[in-house]
C-alpha cells in the first residue's frame, strides 16, 4: 500500500500482510500514518517513510499500536532529517527490531541508514515485546 497524502491522518486499522519481500506500507506523503490491531508476517518492513523521493521531505509521523509482527524485519523506518516520528506502543515484533533512523533525500539515491532502534526522539517504544 502506498499513502501519498499531503496532510491529515491516513487510519490502518485492523487486518494483516503476509509474505511482503519488502514493505507492507509506502509513506510518501505527508502528515500522520496510523496503524492499529494489525498482524503482519514474513515481511521486509511494516511501514517506510519514503527515504529518495522527488520533492522529498517531512515531516511523516507513524504510530502502531497493538500490532504482532513475527518472521519479518523493522516495524518502522523513518527519515529522522525531515523530523520524521515512530511511536510504537502495545506491539510485539519477535526479533526486537522495531525502528530505523535513515538520512533522507531527494536526489533518488539510496538513503543512508543513521541508526537502529528506539532513541527517544525519533522513535520510542512504550510496552513493546519480542515474545510474541
Amino acid at each position: 500500500m502506498t499513502l501519498k497524502q499531503t496532510n491529515g491522518t491516513s487510519y490502518i486499522v485492523g487486518g494483516g500482510a503476509f509474505k511482503a519481500d519488502d514493505k507492507v506500507v509506502q509513506f510518501n506523503g505527508r502528515g500522520t500514518v496510523n496503524i492499529r490491531h494489525f498482524f503482519v508476517r514474513d515481511y521486509g518492513k511494516l511501514v517506510r517513510s519514503c527515504g529518495n523521493c522527488k520533492g522529498n521531505g517531512g515531516p511523516r509521523n507513524v504510530v502502531i499500536d497493538d500490532v504482532v509482527a513475527v518472521g519479518g524485519g523493522v516495524l518502522c523506518g523513518i527519515n529522522q532529517n525531515y523530523g520524521d516520528t515512530c511511536r510504537i506502543s502495545n506491539s510485539c515484533q519477535n526479533k526486537s527490531k522495531f525502528c530505523d533512523r535513515y538520512t533522507g533525500n531527494a536526489s533518488g539515491a539510496e538513503p543512508k541508514k543513521a541508526g537502529s532502534g528506539p532513541d527517544g526522539a525519533s522513535c520510542s517504544t512504550t510496552n513493546t515485546s519480542s515474545n510474541c
